[in-house]
Formats: structure tokens, sequence, C-alpha cells
């Protein structure tokens, strides 16, 4: 059952590249999955940018002569790197990021930790860490006993160098080649963290050795790249031929292989350039940052993989029909009428969907749409996108939005849907494209759903489904220039307004329906990329304001002026106030969030992307959204918290990307206590609070300081700023807090430095 994707072409390396710095929790796939999907992740590297053009590390080592192991000694001639000693060059930023360890070359005799580095020390400009280090002179055995050394010792002070202990690459030349070859190839000890090998100026001293077979570089399971500067097939002492043949070698073990040698590229089974024999695709190759980064993301495990033997485990499908597990295929064989499963989370937004899908059975095979679809961005089932192919071979990409049908694109194939064939979806904000066994055949546009899950079905069909994988890996465009990080980019007569929003209607005070609403702002940012959302909560005591309360619709729109989009936002309150009224309220800013979530294509939002951020009674239910609240606990009017049970989009979540509040310090509170369900996965917090007292609540800066200290206990991200208001802060980007706590708090969380 294998995963089959989309047979893709190599990158051009200038162009500009968009990507998530997230690197951490990374898990080991088959060799033969890295391969697919890094060929399939270096075909978009507009994947890959947000890094490189957030982080600005000076090319001078971070730390310079780290000592390592007990040979300290200095050789007096400077071209001399015989000792433990090894530099480090940091990105600026937070990190955890991927690292390449980089061993030099000489014989065994000469060189040192400076030797034809070249400008691997940028890479720090592209989000990876570059470690260069020395080693014992005296031959092979000495200098890998060296590096294993080295490579304990960087692991054991990965917190100080900013590493992702789980994502390492190594990097060697001639000797330091063959050093590095050896423990991955034959020593293994580090494999399991091992992500990937580039090669410089292969030793022909290395061949034959057993370790390069192609059993061994399979049971390896690792990319790797050779590269040289000399023309293959020269072989003589650093050889291009033996640096091509184990390049090859890796691809024919499943892996990804790729040769680099003076004006030839060879890559993935193929040569895409080569003037000796007249070859050039006008393709180019990734740098190795690039590189880098399309194999961390390839080893990234998708968010579901299903292939109906077990192996997923934390979705479970909802479904009608007929549908049963038979060895490891998923069928439903009912001919009635149309039949659905579902799985996911309804706040999926950019994803890629891979199945396998087989239509077994018509009810009456004259009937050219009689056959079984793959659906996604699914919210309910009368809106969602759906993929199929008909009888006559036309694959469809169509939306039904609101119970209507749209056929978004329609392409002739001489496909039949009586074939096993595997279908790859790919939706990154309002592109959608559609490939068939590695072919792309739709290349469209549409903004009909902006997220959903995924689903199968049939229509008046049977069929048999399998391989199920959705992967939140995608590319994102990159913003307007300036956007989020300096001032106002936008005059307030550019932002669009839309005011009186229902995001949804429940029941009030007084047993009557309240339409519950909230204000928008949008930017011209938004008409180019899916745009970080921020949202506003008022306060009022639970009794009193609205979404236009006070400057809430002015910051709101001052945080669209920036790039962002803005967002102000009620909930249900009353007067006097109930024992769970600030319950209700926080079940309904939850769906105010999840409201902005199912309807991110229209407003141009970032549904991954968002902070919210709430005054005094808005605070509450912010920290509540953040935190969960505990369905048992029984409330001061004796009745059990329970479950919102007129919750709306109830397949979407509500979390947020980080959380901010002012006057509404959750603790000392007997009666509200109990309900926080603290835990690691919750998003990171910043509380603005008087620095002495809150003259409305009484919380002390002390009490404050001991939530911070509760909330980091959970591993929750949390920080407190001290104030001269005396209860609640201004929160907008013209506000006195903002520079210098909430701006580097957003920008921090968003994976953006400011300015």
């Amino acid at each position: 059952m294998q995963r089959t994707l989309q047979n893709a072409q190599v990158i051009n390396s200038s162009s500009q590249r968009w990507h998530s710095n997230s690197t951490t929790g990374k898990s080991r796939k088959k060799p033969e999955k890295i391969s697919a999907l890094l060929t399939a992740l270096l075909c978009s590297l507009a994947f890959f940018s947000m890094i490189s053009s957030n982080l600005h590390a000076a090319v001078a080592p971070t730390f310079l002569d780290e000592v390592y192991g007990p040979n300290t000694a200095i050789d007096p001639n400077p071209d001399s790197g015989n000792n433990n000693l090894f530099d480090v060059y940091v990105p600026d930023g937070e990190g955890p990021y991927p690292f390449l360890i980089y061993a030099h070359g000489g014989g065994f005799g000469s060189g040192n930790k400076d030797k034809a580095i070249g400008n691997m020390p940028e890479l720090t400009n592209e989000g990876i860490v570059f470690i260069s280090l020395n080693y014992t002179f005296g031959g092979v055995e000495i200098a890998i006993a060296d590096v294993i050394l080295a490579i304990n010792y960087i692991l054991d002070n990965h917190e100080k160098y900013k590493i992702d202990v789980n994502n390492m690459f190594l990097s060697g030349s001639s000797a330091g080649g063959i050093t590095m070859n050896r423990i991955m190839l034959d020593d293994k000890r580090f494999n399991d963290r091992l992500r990937g090998s580039w090669q410089f100026s292969y030793h022909n001293s290395q061949s034959p050795a057993p370790y390069f077979s192609i059993e061994n570089l399979s049971d390896v399971g690792i990319p790797i790249v050779t590269e040289i500067g000399k023309k293959y097939p020269e072989n003589d002492g650093h050889s291009a031929l033996h640096s091509q043949q184990f390049a090859e070698n890796n691809y024919n073990a499943g892996n990804s292989g790729m040769f680099v040698g003076d004006g030839q590229i060879w890559y993935d089974g193929r040569w895409i350039l080569d003037p000796e024999q007249g070859i050039d695709t006008g393709e180019s190759y990734p740098t190795q940052a690039e590189w880098v980064h399309a194999v961390v993301a390839a080893a990234t495990p998708p968010v579901l993989t299903d292939d109906f033997e077990g192996s997923n485990t934390q979705y479970t499908w909802t479904t009608d029909g007929n549908w049963f597990n038979s060895s490891g295929v998923f069928n439903q064989v009912e001919m009635d009428k149309l039949y659905k499963a579902v799985i996911g989370d309804g706040s999926w937004a950019d994803y890629t969907f891979s199945f396998d899908m087989l239509t077994t059975n018509s009810l009456d095979s004259t009937k050219k749409h009689m056959v079984a679809r793959g659906d996604f961005r699914v919210t309910d089932n009368q809106n969602l996108y759906f993929v199929r192919l008909r009888t006559d071979g036309v694959l469809q990409l169509q939306s039904l939005k609101d119970g209507a049908k749209t056929i978004i694109a329609s392409v002739n194939t001489t496909l039949s849907p009586l074939d096993n064939h595997n279908y790859l979806v790919e939706a990154s904000g309002s592109s959608i494209k559609v490939s068939v066994d590695g072919e792309l055949l739709i290349d469209a546009t549409d903004s009909d759903h902006a997220n959903g899950m995924i689903g199968l079905a049939t229509n008046k069909a049977a069929a048999a489904f399998d391989n199920v994988i959705v992967d939140l890996e995608v590319a994102t465009p990159p913003p307007a220039d300036g956007a989020y990080v300096g001032g106002y980019i936008y005059d307030s007569n550019e932002i669009t307004a839309h005011n009186g929003l229902v995001y949804a209607t429940k029941t009030g005070q007084h047993g009557t329906p309240e339409d519950l609403k909230m204000n928008v702002y949008v930017s011209p940012n938004s008409d180019v990329t899916s745009a970080p959302l921020i949202v506003l909560v008022h306060g009022g005591g639970f009794k009193s304001g609205d979404e236009n309360k006070d400057r809430f619709p002015l910051w709101a729109t001052n945080y669209a002026r920036m790039g962002f989009v803005g967002a102000s936002i009620t909930y249900r309150k009353a007067n006097p106030v109930q024992s769970d009224t600030s319950i209700k309220a926080s079940w309904d800013v939850e769906d105010a969030v999840r409201y902005l979530k199912v309807n991110a294509a229209t407003y141009g939002i970032d549904p991954n992307k968002i902070i919210i951020i709430g005054s005094s009674a808005g605070g509450f239910a912010v920290h509540a959204l953040n935190v969960g609240m505990d369905s048992e606990v029984v409330l001061g009017n004796g009745e059990q918290l329970g479950v919102d049970t007129e919750r709306a989009f109830p397949n979407t979540s509500s979390k947020v990307t980080a959380a901010i509040t002012t006057g509404a310090a959750m603790v000392g509170n007997s009666a509200y206590d109990p309900l926080w369900m603290y835990d690691s996965e919750d998003s990171p917090m910043l509380l603005l609070h008087n620095g002495v007292q809150d003259m409305e609540t009484g919380v002390t800066w002390s009490g404050v300081l001991d939530l911070v200290d509760t909330l980091t206990s959970y591993g929750i991200t949390a920080g407190a700023v001290p104030t001269d208001d005396p209860h609640t802060s201004g929160i907008g980007p013209d506000t006195g807090y903002f520079d210098d706590h909430l701006h580097p708090f957003i920008l921090d969380h968003l994976g953006f430095d400011p300015l």
C-alpha cells in the first residue's frame, strides 16, 4: 500500500520562497516516502521563505572555538585544526532549528574548521544552524571517535545552540566526508535523528565498501547529495564517477539522491543537466538550505494517515451507508443513494489530500456520474469541494455551496473510474490542484470554502478506498511589503469594514433567540495572501458592551492597517449576571473564532495564525478559550457546567495561536479555579495587569506572578507585564504597551521578526 505522489520537477533555486519555521516533533518516514515527498516539496518552494526573510544572522560564528574534548592545543600553524574545537553559526530568533555539522578535508593530517566551508555559514540566514568542527589528526578511526564525541556534546547542549535534535544533517569534504559516511552508514548510532547528508569531494579510498551497498543504504533511509568540482565520469582520487554512483545507489535504494558535478546535475534517476550528453531540461537544483528544509518538511508526519490497517488512531470516520474494512481496504457497497464517510478537523485549511479510489459497481452503468468521489474542505453536507472521475473519463472539480453545485474545472482523460487510481488534491488559499497517478490535470482557483474536513463518498455506486493521507504542510504566498512587522501600511479609507456580522444565534437571557455579532476589518493585504487574524474581545462585567464598544472598532481597524485582519466581537451578557453568564460568554467567543476560521477565505484570513486579545470580562472568556473548561465542574447554581448544546460549527477547532488578556488574571477565585484544564497543548499567554493591585478585581501583582508560575508548570509559555492602569490597558496598535510588549509577543508567536 504505497503512497503515490505527483512526479514533480526540481525547483529554480533563484526564486523567492516562503515556508514555516516549525521544525519540532519529527518522526521518521519510510525511505520511499521520503524520496517521493522530497520531490513533491522541492517542486513548490514558494513554500520556503519566511525564515530567509525574517532571520538576519551574521556570518561570523556565534560561538567560536567551542571545546568538545580533551585536545584543546592550538597549532602555531593557522591552517591546522588538530584539536577538539568547533564553531557554531546560529540564526537570530528562538529556534529550535535544523542543524548541519561539517567536517573538513585534508587527508587526516591537515585542514581546519575554516577550510572549504564556502558560504555555508550563510545557512544561518535561512534558518539553519551550521557547525564546523576540527578533529585530531592521525587517521580515520581517530577522526570518527572525535566527531562522535563532538556530536554528543552538541546534542547535550542543544538549547545553547538552538538546534532541533530531531533534524540533524551531516556533511564533510574528502577526509571529512569519509568520516561522516562511516558514522552514518556503518556506526549508525545517530540515525534516529539524522535526516540527510550533503557530501563534498568524494574520495575513491572509500570504494568499494560494504556499507555503500544498496541494501545498507535502504536500511539507513536518508536523502543524500554528493557534490564535486569535476565532470562525470572522471575517476582519479576525488572521483566524480563514484560520487555520482553513490547518489544513484541511494536513489535505487528507495531514497532521494542528487549528484552535482562541474556543470552537471543528476537527480533522482535522471540527468537534468549534462552538456557532454546534450542534456539541459531547463530545470535547476535546490540550494543547500532549500534542500535541508525540504527534507525536514518531508520528514514531518502527515496530520492524518489511514491505510485501513490500523495506522490511523487520532481521528474517527463518521459514516452513513454500509462502510466496512476488508483486507486493509475501505469499502462502501450500498448503491441506492449518495453515501459519505467524513474525518478530520474542521479547522484544517491549506493541505494536501491523497487517496486511492476505485469504483467497483454502479446502480446504472449508463449514468456517467454514478461513481465514487473524494471530498475536501468539508464544513457540512451542503458545503464542500469534491473531485470525481466520471465513467466517460472526465475528471471534475466541483463546489457544493449551500447545496448548490458549481463545476470549477473539467478535463477529458483516458482514465476509467473502474481502475484504481491515486488522487492528490493540493488546496492552498484559493488555489486548488488535482493530480491523478502523479500527473497534474487540474490547476484552478476558487474561494467558496477556506477550510474543513476531508471525506470519501459514493453516488449510487459501490467503491473501494485506501491510503488516505492529509498533510498540512503547504505553501503560503508572501504578504504585502512591510505587513505586520512595521507601522501602518494602509490608510483607514483602504480598510473594508464588514459590520454587524451574525456569527451565531443562541438563546439569550430571557429565553429568546439572540444574534451574536462581530465586525471584521480587512485590508488590501488579504487580496494577495491569507493574513493573520487579531480578534478583540471587549469587557463590561458580562452585563454590557458589544462589538462597537469604546475604541475596539478603531483598534481592530488599525490592526488591519498593519496588514492583519482585525475583528471585534461580542457575546451573550446578562443583567443581573447569572452564575453561568461568564461560561456562556466563553462558549460564544469560541464560536466567534470558529466562524472566522470557517469563513477564512471570505475575509482573507490565515486560520492557522490567530491572536486573540481580551479585556476584563472579555479576558476571562479568552482565558477560558485558551485553557479549556472542565465540563463536570458544578456551578454556583448547583448545576453541572456541561457543554455548549448550541455550539456552532461543531467540527471546527477554536484553538488560537496565542492569547493576551488585560485586567483579567484568573487567580485566587475559588469559584473559577476548578474550571481550568491546563495542559502543555495550551497556546502561549501574555497578561497585562496593574503592577500593584487591580482596582476592580482586587488581584495583586504577586497573584499574577503565581498564575504565570502555574501556567509554566504545565508547560504553557506565559509572561506578564506590569502596568500603571488601574484595571485594563489599551490593546490597539496606538496604545502605550503595544510597541514594547504586545507587538513583539504577536510577531514572535506568528513567526515574524520585528524590524
